[in-house]
């Protein structure tokens, strides 16, 4: 939370360090007080397959960006680390299988997993292009920036 709001991506609020240690305290706290929240919801078992299906499904969008990286030859660092392109392909097989095979055998978990990456990506959209949103939340964002740092 910590470093998303520092790019902009949450509210300023959890981008706060404490001024003695440099922690993150509001955002440690916010993470704890979500995790609490949530294993409270219902079965953490079928909470850790929605986590999981998103996970995965992640790791796809990653894998073929890095192939269309490896392919265009567009520059990188020159200290990255290079991977073979059969490792790479070997493991996105191994990941679409891992994302399809939950499409099929329980469809409910995939569709609330598919269901909280829309979600991400709404809220992705609304924190991330600033100067579409409404006045409001700007001073809002402001408002709990300060208030978190008095509190602090």
């Amino acid at each position: 939370m910590y470093a998303a709001a520092k790019q902009g991506h949450l509210p300023a609020c959890f981008s706060c360090v404490n001024l003695e240690t440099d922690s993150p305290r509001v955002a440690i706290f916010a993470q704890t007080a979500l995790a609490i929240g949530i294993s409270f919801i219902g079965d953490l078992d079928a909470l850790i397959n929605y986590v999981m299906f998103g996970f995965w499904a992640q790791r796809i969008f990653t894998l073929i960006a890095l192939l269309v990286i490896r392919f265009k030859q567009i520059p990188v660092h020159p200290e990255c680390i290079r991977v073979p392109s059969w490792c790479i392909i070997l493991f996105l097989i191994i990941n679409v299988i891992l994302v399809i095979i939950p499409i099929f055998q329980e469809f409910h978990v995939a569709a609330l997993g598919i269901g909280i990456c829309v979600v991400g990506f709404g809220f992705y959209f609304i924190l991330i292009y600033p100067t579409n949103l409404p006045r409001w939340m700007h001073i809002a964002n402001q408002k709990s920036f300060v208030f978190s740092m008095k509190t602090i």
